[in-house]
């Protein structure tokens, strides 16, 4: 059985300046809720599942995971 082949990445990516990137190319999105980042992915929250046409599955060298969150509404208290 043949081992998953992985891409080794010279450098960490920052970020930071990607998640930056991402809300100012996708943050007009009608239905993008946010952006986060984990360990070297980039998440964006999208009340549905519509957007996933329009959302590239990498972005700026990094993968992208695509969270249906539904609305985000903030509350006081």
């Amino acid at each position: 059985m043949r081992q998953p082949q992985y891409r080794v990445m010279e450098e960490k990516p920052d970020m930071r300046a990607i998640k930056a990137k991402a809300k100012l190319r996708f943050g007009n999105l009608a239905g993008v809720q946010g952006f986060g980042v984990g360990d070297y992915v980039l998440r964006i929250y999208v009340s549905n599942a519509r957007l996933k046409d329009k959302i590239p599955s990498r972005f700026q060298g990094v993968p992208v995971d695509l969270v249906i969150s539904g609305n985000i509404v903030a509350r006081s208290r």
